[in-house]
């Protein structure tokens, strides 16, 4: 082989090795960063909905459509419910003592869950594995007390979102 086919070849090797390196690594870090904004959508919404529980005089938070898509617990440290979204009363997460923001696969049947009517559609590409949740779980004090507030955000569309990135 002459010298010129051999350095094209390695030529090609390395640019398509580059190619797939930084590939993954879009992936990984665009995979990432929906993470973190789900993450800080979860820490608005707890701090909100902390905030109405305790800056108000009812005691309760009214019932609000956009949170109520939500799963939304407050219970304290004798695991007495202060609060409790509609999802939460449907759904179980685990508690992972160790992890602040974790992802849990939850079988539940989808009409459980708020969906945007554009996605109807979408609803019979799903797989049926199961909905993941991304979970953060805050301890927090008020008044004294301690408080364990978990939200978690149901993701229907993440596994499948995810199948099509790799597949392209």
């Amino acid at each position: 082989m002459k010298i010129r086919n051999t350095i094209s070849i390695w030529i090609a090797a390395i640019t398509l090795s580059v190619g797939m390196v930084s590939g993954f690594i879009v992936y990984l870090e665009m995979s990432e960063e929906y993470y973190n904004l789900i993450d800080r959508e979860l820490d608005d919404l707890s701090a909100s909905t902390l905030s109405s529980l305790f800056d108000s005089d009812s005691k309760q938070p009214e019932a609000d459509p956009e949170t109520d898509r939500y799963f939304i617990e407050i219970i304290t440290d004798s695991k007495e419910i202060v609060y409790q979204s509609r999802l939460a009363g449907i759904v179980t997460l685990s508690q992972q003592d160790d992890e602040d923001h974790f992802v849990e696969r939850i079988d539940i049947p989808y009409e459980h869950l708020w969906l945007d009517p554009i996605d109807e559609d979408d609803m019979l590409e799903l797989s049926g594995d199961g909905v993941l949740f991304r979970v953060l779980v805050i301890k927090e004090t008020v008044d004294g007390k301690n408080y364990i507030i978990t939200v978690a955000k149901p993701l229907p569309f993440m596994t499948e979102d995810l199948k099509e990135v790799r597949e392209q």
